[in-house]
């Protein structure tokens, strides 16, 4: 057989492919036990397909070359640890259709000793063989990093709640936390917030004070030119007339009835109810305007824009920005800076400890300014070992937030006006005419604007 075939691999050696070196003449035919001697003779030994054999020898010449005559077993890479919640959150729905700003202010609320997570651990993976039986090895799954939070007892890969209060999940880290509730405006009687759980306000808060929360925010009322900050969602029934004072500031998402005159950023979803008015709006997720207009200010969104109407019949110039914010990016470029220092350092300490160590392995008297050099290593060593550990963490979650703009649109479902800026990173094109109901993204490394 030799003469007259070839066999060869794909490149992770998991298939074999039997190829025609020269023509066999109609007269010549293989057995079973030739055709399996010519695959051992090439190291073929493992994942041998018994129907292309068969095929080989008894239809040689109706086959059609290359014929696969071997699949290795693939290695299966084990699952990575993940949190599994084990408290129901009322998720909200991000559909243009079917945002309703009455739902999404619902926190889970947990008594003392309850269950809140629980953390499944990676598992190890099953090797496979390739067609020359070789072990090809899996990867085991990767660890699940936990941070733990306020408020929680860690057992056994199992967390539970040690105070009553209402729950805070973020992706790695799980907080318990008070509420702080006010049954009214906000006025002078109480003064500006900042606390550590989660804030509740069934009024209104007016301009001048500031309410910070280390969890979610929730206000009834109307907010004036106020500070709210959260380390968690920010949700508002009423609107927002901020005379371009007020700042909404959430780490997670924004719920808002209204925006007028505002600077807004979140971490995720921003969902208006109704219009968004000559504000600033950075949002890492969507910018979702439903059933208002958008106009004036600046809107910058990394996944994209969704709104009714987008700027007005009297031409106000609008810009929409989509990507990631500038916010992110020099974040990241600070990152990525710490990141190389703190790893030189780290290479700088590990060669001095090996040569310290060394003197000591080999019972070489170290003087005092070594030894004491010795000694304050270690918590260095440590220290900088975790920031590396911390950065590489918030570089890897930055990853996620830098998609395509290929996949980010804009979506008007009402008239887009001209004198709006649309820019997609690098590309950039202002309206001069009406559009009704389009999409408008970048494809080919253009701006089109398509009907939906």
């Amino acid at each position: 057989m030799k003469s007259y075939f070839d066999v060869k691999l794909s490149k992770d050696r998991l298939e074999a492919y039997i190829d025609l070196k020269e023509i066999v003449p109609s007269q010549v035919f293989f057995n079973h036990e030739e055709i399996t001697k010519f695959l051992y003779d090439n190291r073929i030994v493992h994942g041998i397909l018994e129907d292309a054999v068969r095929e080989l020898e008894t239809n040689l010449q109706n086959c059609s070359f290359p014929i696969t005559i071997a699949q290795g077993t693939a290695a299966i890479n084990g699952d990575d640890a993940y949190l599994r919640t084990e408290v129901h959150v009322n998720k909200e729905n991000h559909d243009i259709e079917k945002v309703n700003l009455r739902e999404v202010i619902h926190i889970p609320s947990v008594k003392v000793g309850q269950l809140l997570a629980t953390i499944i651990p990676e598992t190890a993976g099953t090797d496979g063989k390739d067609v020359h039986g070789n072990v090809v090895k899996s990867k085991k799954g990767k660890q699940f990093r936990f941070k733990p939070g306020k408020n929680i007892d860690i057992k056994n890969n199992t967390i539970f709640a040690t105070i009553d209060g209402q729950v805070n999940y973020l992706p790695n880290s799980i907080s318990v936390l008070p509420v702080f509730e006010v049954n009214s405006d906000l006025d002078m009687s109480i003064g500006n917030i900042e606390f550590i759980g989660n804030v509740n306000i069934k009024g209104n808060v007016p301009t001048g004070f500031t309410v910070k929360a280390g969890g979610d925010i929730t206000i009834g009322g109307l907010v004036e030119g106020a500070t709210i900050i959260s380390d968690g969602s920010i949700s508002i029934r009423g609107g927002v007339v901020g005379s371009n004072i007020a700042k909404l500031i959430a780490k997670k998402e924004i719920h808002v009835s209204y925006l007028n005159q505002a600077s807004v950023e979140c971490g995720d979803h921003l969902i208006v109810e109704n219009s968004i008015l000559h504000s600033k709006c950075i949002s890492s997720g969507k910018i979702i305007c439903k059933n208002g207009n958008i106009y004036g200010g600046s809107l910058s969104a990394t996944h994209g824009v969704e709104a009714k109407d987008i700027g007005n019949s009297l031409f106000i110039k609008t810009d929409i920005y989509i990507g990631v914010n500038q916010k992110i990016v020099d974040r990241e470029k600070f990152l990525k800076t710490k990141l190389a220092e703190a790893n030189d350092t780290k290479t700088k300490l590990d060669m001095m400890l090996i040569k310290l160590n060394s003197k000591v392995k080999q019972s070489i008297p170290l003087s005092q300014a070594e030894k004491n050099m010795l000694i304050k290593q270690k918590p260095i060593y440590e220290a900088v070992t975790s920031q590396i550990e911390e950065m590489s963490d918030e570089l890897s979650k930055f990853s996620n937030l830098f998609v395509s703009i290929e996949n980010a649109q804009i979506i008007c479902r009402g008239a887009i006006h001209p004198n709006v800026s649309i820019n997609f990173g690098k590309y950039t094109q202002t309206l001069k005419h009406v559009y009704n109901t389009v999409r408008i993204k970048v494809i080919n490394h253009e701006i089109k604007i398509i009907p939906l």
